[in-house]
């Protein structure tokens, strides 16, 4: 008969007394010192993007911004409007604090991924949790993704700590409600489809036997986030989200895109195996003495990792929510299924063979040649990283500052279902940014000059800006499409009243993103 690993059996995994020797400790800390070199490799190799530029908008107007936008990711835009007042808004500065918040992120869900899963499993999750293209994206972004999966992994964690508590510590049950509470409430400010881990982690508590104990304890967190997410909507934070178009069937592959790795080859094999770890966990109960604490804890990779995905798509059918972005807090649970899928592929080699030394050879080349393809997916993903997103804003900036010349105006368009500051506010940041800027073209539908940058410009009055339209002799029209959208960039700017059919293109320049600089003349 074969000897067991008492360690890697699938039993009741709860008390800390079982699992605090045999679950290496030092896992966490060292996870998380790779995850911070992958966010810090390359972090300013890419331009500041769009919604990057929001954000450093956000910090230059914090009050009306947070006025303006219903409070929408307020807890990172107040956070990084500290960071920014002492470190400025380069491309590194904004960033590091996503680095490190995507290291943290490692160590607040490390204790709960070793007590809840295998001891095999809980440092393999840990090892691929640090090294998934997902979790470098979100640190190296100045947005706040990586804010919330600190606070989903922190609100998980407590709520496994209520679901392993006894029934008669009524204090310390008590204080871990206040702080889970506190937890999804900040969860939700930091961004509103925080709420998506507050609903699965509800559920997973109501489907237990326990849950007469538990559903009171999680309730004031569940009412607290709700209210204020409802509360940030009521007040305009609905409307932030407007760009976003109808669910659509391949828009499902935005996940694996966005969480597991940008190269399709390497998305498909780890979701494969997600998917293994999936059914892997549903199945694996320990029979009928299973407690109530460690069916939770068994499951907790679904509830964690899949859930919330589940319950976007659903909601996207009602009104347009799905960006692949929104999941990313689920991406410690995410680790845990692939984790578990790939322990049970190499564990599946193991019956092949006809003596002990044979399995064990078998066991050995399956678990080389799994940890070659995983490597080979997770080294790819992390390397088509610098190519996504990538919008060149200082080139165009630098491409208008070239050749204006005095007197010239400039208009900001964008494609439909986007809005004109989301090509002004990062060309603006580049502009700024420029060894020497020049006094520049005059906007035509903003009274701030360029290089000003804001989250919410003062829009000229119409007829003022129609004026200014047709007293130019040359028009810069920065426009920004959507991907294979096929629009013209200058159609807009050319049917307005004041220049139609008095103006003509006379150059036109294109760069990624798609972005498009054209120069109008009067004819």
């Amino acid at each position: 008969m074969e000897a067991t690993d008492v360690r890697d059996a699938p039993v009741d995994r709860v008390p800390d007394a079982a699992v605090a020797g045999p679950q290496a400790p030092w896992a966490a800390p060292v996870a998380a010192t790779v995850a911070l070199a992958s966010s810090l490799v390359g972090l300013t190799t890419r331009p500041i993007w769009t919604d990057e530029a929001i954000s450093i908008a956000a910090t230059h107007q914090l009050g009306p911004t947070l006025r303006g936008t219903g409070g929408t990711m307020g807890a990172y835009y107040v956070l990084l409007d500290g960071w920014t007042a002492v470190w400025g808004t380069s491309a590194a500065a904004i960033r590091t604090p996503s680095a490190l918040l995507a290291a943290a992120v490692v160590l607040v869900a490390g204790p709960t991924i070793r007590r809840s899963q295998p001891r095999l499993t809980a440092l393999v999750a840990l090892g691929l949790l640090a090294v998934l293209p997902g979790l470098a994206r979100a640190g190296q972004e100045a947005r706040s993704y990586a804010l919330a999966m600190v606070l989903a992994a922190a609100a998980w964690g407590v709520a496994s700590r209520l679901v392993t508590a006894p029934a008669d510590g009524r204090t310390e049950q008590n204080r871990r409600a206040v702080a889970l509470a506190a937890l999804c409430t900040l969860g939700v400010l930091a961004h509103g489809m925080f709420a998506l881990q507050v609903l699965a982690l509800a559920a997973s508590v109501a489907v237990l036997p326990d849950r007469r104990r538990l559903l009171p304890l999680v309730a004031p967190a569940v009412a607290l986030s709700a209210g204020t997410a409802g509360g940030l909507m009521a007040v305009g934070a609905g409307g932030v989200a407007d760009w976003i178009e109808p669910l659509r069937l391949d828009q499902l592959a935005e996940i694996g895109s966005v969480l597991l790795s940008p190269v399709r080859a390497g998305a498909v094999l780890l979701a494969l195996i997600a998917v293994v770890g999936g059914l892997t966990v549903a199945t694996g109960h320990t029979g009928p003495a299973e407690t109530s604490a460690a069916r939770w804890h068994r499951l907790l990779p679904l509830w964690w990792g899949a859930a919330p995905a589940v319950a976007l798509v659903a909601l996207s059918v009602v009104r347009p929510y799905f960006v692949g972005r929104y999941l990313l807090p689920s991406l410690p649970g995410l680790a845990m299924l692939i984790a578990a899928g790939a322990v049970a592929l190499a564990r599946a080699a193991a019956t092949r063979g006809g003596d002990d030394a044979a399995r064990r050879r078998i066991t050995a080349v399956a678990a080389v040649a799994l940890a070659a393809v995983l490597g080979a997916a997770l080294v790819t993903g992390r390397a088509a990283l610098d190519d996504v997103d990538v919008e060149p804003w200082p080139a165009v900036a630098a491409a208008v500052a070239d050749r204006a010349v005095e007197g010239d105006a400039i208009v900001f368009t964008a494609s439909s279902g986007a809005i004109a500051f989301s090509t002004r506010t990062p060309f603006d940041v580049a502009w700024a940014g420029l060894d020497d800027p020049a006094a520049g073209p005059r906007p035509v539908d903003d009274v701030e000059p360029l290089g000003d940058v804001a989250r919410l410009y003062e829009e000229r009055d119409a007829a003022e800006a129609e004026r200014r339209l047709a007293d130019s002799d040359r028009i810069w029209v920065v426009h920004k499409t959507r991907r294979d959208s096929g629009d013209e960039p200058y159609h807009e700017v050319l049917a307005r009243p004041g220049i139609a059919g008095r103006f003509e293109v006379v150059d036109q320049w294109g760069f990624d993103g798609p972005i498009w600089v054209v120069l109008l003349a009067r004819t």
